[in-house]
């Protein structure tokens, strides 16, 4: 068949359509002529009425704009929340420093305090508040110390070999030689031969420079040189340079200043005390009666390694680290499946026939760690699991291997190898 559409009604356009079958197999030219007929649709367009628009132009569309998303305080961009240091204030109760930070506009959202033995440690939430108490306290001259954000720890480099030289005129020459510091200090210095030796900290921002570009400098001054990172030995203690007490270093300390050497109120800089290296060449019993530890009042300056205050600290550091270790985990709760003296399981108690009376005494099935290791294999043991004492040498042996390889590929090889040795030899 075929259909067409010519113009119909006046309220809108009619079309013809046309459509055209195939012709069938075995059919006559009569009956072709008969199949062909025309059929009249009218169809119209309701929006024949409406004005067209001016212009082809379609109208542009605005973009959508996300907002950065609002970050909670202390929380960085990634989601990751960032750890700030603590303030330990001296001298202020949690009321005054309470009223403190009010006057400084942080708000009570910002912070919380904890009552210390010297003072109130002030917890900031957010790094704006934490730099804002800070300069805060720092301008109104309160006693605090705190500590240096991860995100701001320098990488530290001691240099070595060169005499002893003016920290500007050594700055000077670093930065002909394209390093640039951000901070640099006398490190040591000693009397070898003719002239003093000395090691310089070179601090640097983090990620600004690399220790293999800085060896690639042989010589300052002309002369030979070395370049490590600074490392401190594990019995090392964190000394201020400032206050003298442990715990903290001088950046961040804003307590009284205490001397290294005579231990009165002012900077060891401005002592009337001779250092150590200049004590050296002159008589010690004449300066010995007036060097004072700031820490314990001996006859010692105190950075002294044998100072008590010292090795009491390094004690109490010892006594920490040694309950961590030895933090035993909590007991498990008692077991509902109970055992019962005379083989038969029910309840929570443990059954005991051995009294007088004959009856049976309660008695209540508390099983800790420790009672689960000594038993060792129970009632519900497989012969095919591994006993407590295998799986423990089987984890010795383990770590044993693991050590002494210098590759992955060697690890892998020393698992495969405990591993068919502790199946196949079961």
């Amino acid at each position: 068949q075929s259909r067409t559409c010519d113009e119909g009604q006046s309220s809108g356009s009619e079309e013809l359509l046309k459509l055209s079958e195939p012709q069938e197999d075995g059919d006559d030219d009569d009956d072709n002529n008969n199949n062909n007929t025309v059929l009249n649709i009218p169809v119209s367009n309701q929006f024949d009425g409406l004005e067209e628009e001016q212009g082809d132009d379609p109208i542009p569309l605005r973009p959508i704009i996300t907002p950065p998303p609002v970050l909670k305080p202390g929380e960085s961009r990634k989601g990751k929340k960032v750890r700030v240091p603590p303030i330990s204030v001296v001298g202020k109760s949690t009321r005054q420093l309470r009223e403190f930070m009010g006057k400084i506009k942080i708000a009570q959202t910002e912070y919380n305090m904890k009552a210390t033995k010297s003072g109130v440690q002030l917890l900031c939430s957010g790094d704006d508040s934490f730099r804002g108490a800070v300069h805060a306290l720092r301008t109104a001259n309160v006693e605090f110390h705190t500590y240096t954000p991860a995100a701001e720890q320098p990488m530290r480099v001691v240099l070595s070999g060169l005499p002893v030289y003016d920290l500007d005129e050594l700055e000077t020459e670093l930065a002909g030689l394209g390093v640039h510091v951000s901070e640099l200090k006398l490190f040591s210095r000693k009397v070898i031969g003719l002239e003093e030796s000395a090691l310089y900290l070179l601090h640097f921002p983090k990620g600004s420079m690399k220790l293999a570009d800085l060896q690639k400098i042989k010589a300052v001054f002309n002369v030979m040189v070395r370049w490590r990172y600074y490392e401190r030995k594990p019995s090392d203690v964190v000394q201020c340079h400032r206050c003298q007490r442990f715990g903290h270093g001088m950046r961040n300390c804003n307590l009284a200043a205490a001397c290294v050497k005579c231990g009165e109120k002012h900077l060891s800089a401005s002592c009337r005390l001779p250092n150590k290296v200049e004590l050296a060449r002159t008589d010690k019993n004449t300066t010995r009666s007036e060097i004072k530890c700031a820490n314990c009042s001996g006859q010692h300056t105190a950075n002294y390694r044998g100072c008590p205050t010292r090795k009491n600290y390094l004690a109490k550091l010892a006594d920490k680290k040694a309950e961590l270790r030895n933090a035993q985990p909590p007991a498990l709760r008692p077991s509902r499946n109970t055992v019962q003296q005379n083989g038969n399981s029910g309840g929570n108690t443990v059954q005991q026939n051995g009294n007088s009376g004959g009856s049976p005494t309660a008695v209540t099935a508390a099983t800790s760690y420790a009672n689960v290791l000594s038993q060792g294999s129970s009632e519900n043991t497989s012969d095919n699991l591994f006993t407590m004492s295998e799986f423990l040498s089987l984890a010795r042996e383990v770590f044993a291997r693991l050590k002494s390889c210098k590759s992955r590929q060697d690890q892998l090889e020393a698992l495969v190898e405990l591993t068919a040795k502790y199946i196949y030899s079961v």
